[in-house]
């Protein structure tokens, strides 16, 4: 809901993000009705925002129940991981209405709030159980259903790694219960990966694996960005920009904010600006309380005013594990604002073929070079190099290629 009403909250991430433009694309550059369900604590029926209708299904203790298992680990005996005052509240609340309270429908089920919604083509976003009820709504319907992949870790072969597998092989081995990094488990993972009628890849790493793990030919569309919204917004001399930026959540394999912190003491003398999403309640004290002083932490910023966050970026660091990360939105934000990029991992390799930033391999001694490097030049990449890279990013394109693929399985008779 925040990447579609910046009021409705502050968790923003690039699935929510993808899918918002991804929406307005296929409306505005490919012709196409989209409705697009979210789920809400609160009921507020159908709305036209941009051309899209949006329409909320109601879940009133989701993010209740989330927001509680962030701070106490149930399954640890009820441990607590961090103390909140609404902790007082919700525990009663919760434990008062759990007889009451309709179970969330089986994981590999068709969910009975989606059955009475028709369409032509069903997407789902991520391999997780709320894709999987997509994709079981879409066979109980007899219609298709296209899976967007959001990371790497969705193509997994098993239990949660640190380390990419060239091949694996071990994915249709795994135990069904095997959660990985996200709690989505094996059989939730085989059921979207192989029921859905058609998988989209983000980039060519994925397509190797869903082959190779899955034996799934996918196909490859690129994440949509609307550059000239990012243009619009750069500075005109990068170096009056004020900081180092950094963006994701806090975790210890993902988005890996300690590492940025690592990054930042070898970089003494440069501001460095870290928006962080909630997460691990234990890496979230650890990153406020080991913070050097010069990194700032934001909580939260509007999605409509990111454009100018990354305008006044000198720098974007990303220290994302390409394991979990799929493509980030972030890189191309910042590829698109004229920021230049220092990164551990490439993605694809856009970062260095596109001349948008450089890599340092994993070794944050030579990430924090570059880092110093690109503040002292104050310079930003090639415009030209940079836009000839993005091309196949823009929304535009990508909302044609989306429209293409949908209506290459549409079922004769049916109106697109």
């Amino acid at each position: 809901m925040p990447a579609v009403w910046p009021t409705a909250g502050k968790h923003v991430g690039g699935l929510e993000t993808g899918a918002w433009e991804l929406a307005q694309g296929l409306v505005q550059s490919a012709g196409q009705q989209v409705t697009l369900i979210i789920e809400s604590p609160r009921r507020s029926g159908w709305q036209q925002i941009r051309g899209v209708q949006v329409r909320t299904v109601q879940n009133r203790w989701r993010a209740m129940r989330e927001d509680f298992s962030n701070s106490v680990d149930i399954a640890a005996g009820w441990k607590l991981k961090r103390f909140r005052w609404r902790l007082l509240y919700q525990f009663p609340l919760l434990c008062a209405t759990r007889p009451w309270r309709a179970p969330d429908p089986p994981p590999l089920a068709a969910d009975p709030r989606l059955l009475e919604i028709t369409c032509d083509v069903w997407a789902a976003f991520g391999v997780n159980q709320d894709a999987a009820r997509v994709v079981a709504t879409a066979r109980r319907q007899g219609r298709p259903s296209i899976l967007f992949l959001e990371s790497n870790a969705d193509v997994s072969c098993g239990p949660a790694s640190s380390q990419l597998q060239t091949e694996p092989q071990t994915t249709r081995q795994s135990e069904p219960d095997d959660a990985n990094a996200y709690g989505v488990t094996a059989a939730e993972r085989k059921f979207c990966l192989s029921q859905a009628t058609a998988v989209v890849c983000q980039s060519h790493w994925q397509m190797h694996h869903l082959q190779v793990g899955w034996g799934r030919q996918g196909t490859l569309i690129r994440n949509p960005i609307r550059l000239a919204e990012w243009r619009s917004a750069r500075v005109a001399d990068q170096a009056a920009a004020s900081y180092v930026l950094w963006i994701g959540r806090y975790d210890d394999f993902h988005k890996r904010p300690l590492l940025a912190l690592e990054i930042a003491r070898l970089c003494p003398q440069i501001p460095f600006r870290m928006i962080i999403n909630a997460g691990a309640a234990q890496i979230e004290q650890q990153v406020r309380h080991g913070r050097p002083a010069n990194v700032s932490l934001v909580d939260y910023v509007p999605y409509d005013r990111m454009p100018e966050v990354f305008s006044q970026a000198r720098v974007m660091l990303s220290t994302s594990a390409a394991a979990h990360e799929g493509f980030p939105n972030v890189i191309l934000q910042a590829a698109a604002s004229g920021t230049p990029i220092v990164s551990l991992e490439d993605f694809d390799d856009f970062i260095t073929a596109s001349g948008a930033g450089e890599c340092s391999g994993g070794d944050l001694a030579a990430a924090a070079r570059l880092v110093q490097a690109a503040w002292q030049r104050g310079t930003a990449p090639d415009a030209a190099r940079v836009a000839a890279a993005l091309q196949e990013f823009e929304q535009p394109h990508v909302a044609r290629q989306v429209a293409h693929l949908a209506a290459s399985l549409h079922a004769p008779g049916q109106n697109a």
